[in-house]
């Protein structure tokens, strides 16, 4: 059973969610209590509530992605980001203009993501 019909089944029995569970869980666990609610009390028919069921659904897997994506995002970034203060406390420490140069080129291809970036200025230059 996948984490949106866990949710589902303890929404429909009414359950109470324990903290094992993420915020973007307990929001999409309240809108299906509600619909569950809402089914119970015939403010909705069958037809109406699976139809609104399944937008949910979509809707929370979609939330999961968006989300599992942005967190790729924010540790690719704090991975750059050490890296590139590493770089630079390296920039700090050398006196080879040559070294600090090329570390400097490198600091730049990291926060551009172009990987040949190092390559093709370090070809323009000559020591």
């Amino acid at each position: 059973m996948d984490n949106f019909e866990n949710l589902s089944m303890k929404a429909y029995k009414n359950e109470i969610l324990d903290d094992e569970y993420d915020f973007i869980d307990k929001y999409f666990f309240e809108q299906l209590k509600e619909l569950y609610l809402d089914y119970r009390c015939e403010k909705i028919n069958k037809d109406k509530a699976e139809i609104k069921k399944k937008k949910i659904k979509n809707e929370y897997f979609s939330e999961k992605e968006y989300r599992r994506k942005y967190l790729e995002i924010c540790k690719e970034y704090n991975s750059n980001r050490i890296n590139i203060e590493y770089d630079l406390s390296r920039i700090e420490k050398s006196n080879d203009k040559e070294e600090m140069l090329k570390i400097a080129l490198n600091i730049i291809a990291k926060m551009t993501k172009d990987e040949n970036f190092l390559q093709r200025n370090l070809n323009k230059l000559t020591f």
